[in-house]
């Protein structure tokens, strides 16, 4: 092969073999070469790479955001309002209305109580049931056994995703929820569809509301009065359910409000933080049950009292996706008058199935309010055939609803669905039956045209997916280009290449953007001028790179080599998981798998090193290690619900839960002993765990001691471990003490460690006097770059530490000896430079799942957002969701640059070492680009999977949301970290650093002026 490469070909492999080697301190023969590419200063190669990694966030993100305005459907939300003295003038008989709104109200006031997450199994007789949580409230079953012309129970099932602010849109504009709307369940707005809060507003009639303070996101102005509580402190059992029994009946009582709302928290709390079958789940049951008890004997007659749930939850506690479980809540209806009809099958045990946006049409028609203008339910049968099961009076109902739905259709631009509508308008009264076929036809319409809104609002945006395909595609190729060119190069061609594609891109966005606002792409165009300007930068970078990759890299990529071959397997392997569903719900076992596979490669190539290689029985105990310890990640797992009962979860205490064993905790306790010794274990052979490295291995200590108690401490708050100290009986002290020792542990692990590590270096010198001569030595010279980068690393190990659950913790304890491992192994066996970022980046990806996540939204650990703090704050609650969901890729990431860093001296030129760093980053982060893409591609591909919603989407964001941080995250470790220690180094050593790197006489005079180039 060497033969077929030109004289520049061949003295830029002698230049890249010769680098390699001076920065590992070796020797090599070589053939004496005349090439000295044009290199920049280090302070310029450094900004010029921050640029370029700031470009790939933009790029990238550009790219992801175009595939999921696409993908992530959505429905365009129409602002009419229904208003009050709309009628109807073709119906046959219409109701008669006094007051001129749509219907009479049947009742003067009503209590609305919503159970957050009231499972319908939590309601209903379960005999012979030893679930905690079943038989424990009771009263609704009762009552709708014992008066049902005043009860009515009924199944409440809810539509995806299952998220409390999703649900309250549905509940109160009877409108479908699309899949995009799960990521905003924690950045509620002004709600601007109508409403029958809205509707209730307009006519004077005053709302009040207590509880969840959701509601008050949503419809706060439109409140009389409120007493609103923060929403999402999981940790937190008791304040709003307390609140809620404080304020509610008093309200009703008052008088002054005919609507009073009370949204209790904490039956989903106990969920989320116990999971449903400990004894803190049938506390809150039983808590309920009394306080429905209560509302029941203050109401008067012309009241009626709803109880719900929003949606219910897993056999962990957990919500949001659409499993049975999930969607299956409870509704309830009671009033002390006879007012609807019985339920013939309620001796038998069963019980309607009701879509939970039925509930606002009934609502409306009850209270007598106009039908919100976006609703899509029906009136709920029973709540209006009465006690003696009257057609006619249901008939009207349906009537009016089906008009709504009709003037919601047409502006909405719905085709006439086969003139349904119209067929149902008029009937023959003359016809025996004929309030029982009014019915009948109108449901059908009305369901029908519910099925339709559901397939409609399936469609996908094909422009905005194949130009995130394109985008996405394209900054893979990017990187993989820039990744393989020789490293003498790359310095020497990134101001040129920075410079054409900035000009083409800062050129060609502002250009599209222009066409688009004056219409120049003409009507089909499919994106608006923001989203043209998005395409502009993209297709000008795109043009840029290309033209000077043509004019200047085309003959200079580097030819495949045995390690580039085992990085295209490793990442076929990957992204071709996604071509299956099956696959893809055992994505952690088929990467714990493939660890397993490169472990024994290693252990192939260190068994293979020459007898006399000092480090060979070190390698192979390495490979061991490494092996040993991807089998030990394996244990810690969580199951999705498709595993079925091929899974058993060990993150947790047991399948049915969400709390931590306690016994993880005394394992949090033993690596904050283990791990700082073999970190130093790792620096006292190259003789750098001196300096700074002793400060920060006593730092480590205490920053895993303190994550140990805050955990300790945790076990009292959530009552597993009992104590007879009044200290420990404190709940409020423990508390506080746990919110003071995590915010001491932020600040320490990504504040005060970070500075100090600035000016430190993990080198010491030792002064000997031998024969009367005084001599020096620099101890841990010899890798005075990675051992001072590892403390680095140690510090965002310390920060993702604490804000991962016990078990979780200990999985990043051994995935920090993991890398550690990895990282000296990789070393000792001189493998080629594109293997160890893909290596890192898969463990990084195979630890997602050990550290009890997975590729669902109930698998995140919504509880951790509230470790340091007691309220949502920004951004301490989105940091730590980030760092908890996506620390194990963020450790690999920050990583990465150890594998070019590690154990080599001072080198002269530190603008070439940046600049390997530098492109191992760029292969790290193609290789997510490559699992994004492919998880994208076959999103797409199965988007009419029965489980595109519960598989395949969540995949994508998954994947779509580790490609941007890992971005952002190479960005602060290429510009901070990288940058600052060659830097550092750079300016305390000098440009006499050349003198002291090991290496043979025979190579200095072979490389002659390119020596001093390297160096």
């Amino acid at each position: 092969m060497t033969d077929r490469l030109g004289p520049e070909e061949r003295q830029m492999a002698a230049a890249q073999r010769a680098y390699t080697a001076a920065s590992r301190g070796e020797g090599i023969e070589t053939p004496a070469v005349a090439y000295v590419p044009r290199t920049m200063s280090f302070e310029w190669t450094w900004k010029y790479f921050i640029g370029l990694f700031l470009w790939m966030v933009l790029y990238d993100a550009i790219g992801v955001g175009f595939f999921t305005r696409g993908f992530l459907l959505s429905r365009s939300v129409l602002t009419d309002v229904s208003p009050s003295d709309w009628q109807l003038t073709e119906l046959h008989e219409p109701p008669h209305i006094d007051n001129g709104c749509w219907t009479e109200p049947k009742f003067d006031k009503a209590i609305m109580l919503v159970i957050d997450a009231l499972r319908f199994d939590f309601s209903t007789p379960q005999p012979g049931s030893n679930k905690p949580y079943h038989n424990a409230l009771t009263v609704m079953s009762e009552l709708n056994q014992n008066q049902p012309n005043k009860a009515f129970l009924s199944k409440f099932v809810a539509d995806p995703p299952t998220t409390t602010l999703q649900r309250l849109k549905g509940l109160t504009t009877g409108s479908l929820p699309t899949f995009i709307d799960a990521g905003s369940n924690f950045a509620g707005s002004e709600i601007d569809e109508d409403n029958w809060v809205y509707q209730m507003w307009a006519l004077n009639q005053t709302v009040y509301q207590c509880g969840d303070d959701t509601w008050d996101a949503l419809f706060g102005k439109y409140f009389a009065a409120a007493n609103p509580y923060d929403s999402l402190n999981v940790w937190d059992l008791y304040t709003v359910d307390n609140g809620v029994k404080e304020h509610l009946l008093p309200a009703y009582k008052s008088g002054n409000y005919r609507m009073s709302i009370g949204h209790t928290l904490g039956v989903d709390h106990a969920g989320h933080r116990y999971g449903p079958d400990s004894p803190k789940m049938t506390e809150k049951l039983q808590e309920m049950d009394e306080y429905i008890r209560e509302i029941i004997d203050s109401l008067d007659d012309d009241t009626l009292l709803i109880v719900f749930g929003d949606h219910g939850m897993d056999s962990k506690g957990d919500h949001g996706g659409e499993s049975d479980l999930e969607v299956d809540a409870t509704l309830f209806m009671y009033s002390k008058k006879d007012w609807v009809a019985p339920n013939d099958q309620i001796s038998e045990g069963g019980y309607p199935s009701i879509p939970q946006i039925d509930l606002v049409p009934t609502l409306s028609l009850l209270m007598g309010l106009p039908i919100p203008f976006n609703n899509l339910g029906s009136p709920i049968a029973e709540a209006f055939l009465g006690p003696n099961k009257d057609p006619k009076a249901l008939a009207n109902v349906l009537q009016l609803t089906s008009a709504q739905i009709e003037n919601y259709r047409q502006k909405y631009g719905f085709d006439d669905l086969g003139g349904l509508y119209k067929k149902t308008v008029k009937v023959d009264s003359s016809k025996a039956g004929m309030w029982e076929s009014i019915v009948s036809n109108h449901y059908n319409f009305q369901r029908t045209n519910l099925d339709q809104c559901r397939s409609l609002w399936a469609q996908f945006d094909f422009a905005s997916i194949f130009a995130g395909f394109a985008i996405i595609g394209s900054s893979l190729i990017l990187m993989i280009l820039y990744s393989r060119l020789p490293i003498l190069d790359v310095e020497g061609s990134l101001e040129k290449l920075c410079n054409y594609s900035g000009l083409s891109a800062f050129m060609t966005a502002p250009a599209f953007y222009a066409l688009a606002s004056y219409g120049a792409f003409g009507e089909s165009w499919p994106f608006d001028a923001l989203w043209t300007s998005g395409l502009g930068f993209c297709v000008g970078t795109l043009l840029g790179y290309s033209i000077y990759y043509i004019r200047h890299f085309s003959k200079k990529l580097q030819r495949a080599e045995i390690g580039t071959i085992a990085v295209i397997l490793i990442t076929l392997i990957h992204v071709a998981l996604f071509t299956s569903n099956s696959f893809t719900i055992w994505e952690d076992n088929i990467l714990s798998f493939l660890l397993s596979t490169i472990g024994f490669g290693l252990l192939i190539n260190a068994a293979q090193l020459p007898s006399s290689n000092a480090n060979r029985a070190k390698a192979i105990s390495h490979s061991i290690m490494f092996l040993i310890l991807t089998r030990t990640s394996a244990v810690s797992r969580l199951c999705r619900e498709e595993h079925g009962d091929k899974c058993s979860t060990t993150f947790y205490s047991s399948d049915a839960s969400s709390v931590s064993a306690p016994y993880t905790v005394a394992l949090l306790i033993l690596g904050a002993f283990l791990l700082p010794l073999l970190v130093k274990g790792f620096l006292i052979e190259s003789g750098s765990d001196h300096g700074s490295a002793k400060f920060h291995i006593w730092g480590l200590f205490g920053v895993m001691m303190s994550v140990a108690v805050y955990w300790f401490l945790d076990l009292f708050v959530t009552e597993q471990l009992k104590w007879s100290d009044p200290l420990f009986g404190d709940i409020e002290l423990l508390s506080n003490m746990k919110l003071t020792i995590a915010r001491i542990v932020l600040g320490v692990t990504l504040l005060a460690a970070n500075v100090s590590w600035m000016f430190g270096l993990c080198v010491e010198v030792k002064y000997t006097k031998k024969d009367g001569v005084n001599q020096a030595q620099i101890l841990g010279y010899s890798n005075v770059y990675g051992a001072q980068y590892l403390l680095l690393v140690l510090n965002f190990f310390g920060a993702i530490l604490l804000v991962s659950k016990p078990l979780g913790g200990v999985m990043m304890i051994i995935q920090m000896y993991h890398i550690m491992t990895t990282i000296d192994l990789l070393h000792i066996l001189e493998t080629p430079a594109s293997i160890g970022p893909v290596i890192l980046a898969v463990l990084g990806n195979a630890y997602f799942f050990s550290t009890g996540h997975q590729a669902t939204i109930p698998s995140v650990q919504w509880d951790i957002g509230f470790v340091a703090t007691n309220t949502i704050s920004f951004p301490l609650t989105h940091l730590a969701l980030v760092l908890n969901s996506l620390g194990p890729q963020i450790l690999s990431t920050v990583s990465t640059p150890l594998l070019v860093l590690w154990k080599i001296p001072p080198v002269r030129k530190s603008s070439l070492l940046f600049a390997s760093c530098g492109q191992s980053m760029l292969v790290s982060v193609a290789y997510q680009t490559a699992v994004t893409l492919s998880a994208a591609v076959f999103a797409t591909h199965f988007r009419r999977h029965l489980m595109v919603w519960k598989i395949f989407a969540p995949r994508y964001m998954l994947g779509g949301l580790t490609l941007i941080v890992v971005d952002v995250v190479a960005v602060l470790v290429v510009g901070f970290g990288v940058g600052n220690i060659i830097n550092h180094v750079k300016k305390t050593f000098g440009t006499d650093a050349k003198k002291t790197v090991t290496a043979n006489t025979s190579l200095k005079s072979d490389l002659g002026e390119q020596w001093d180039a390297l160096q």
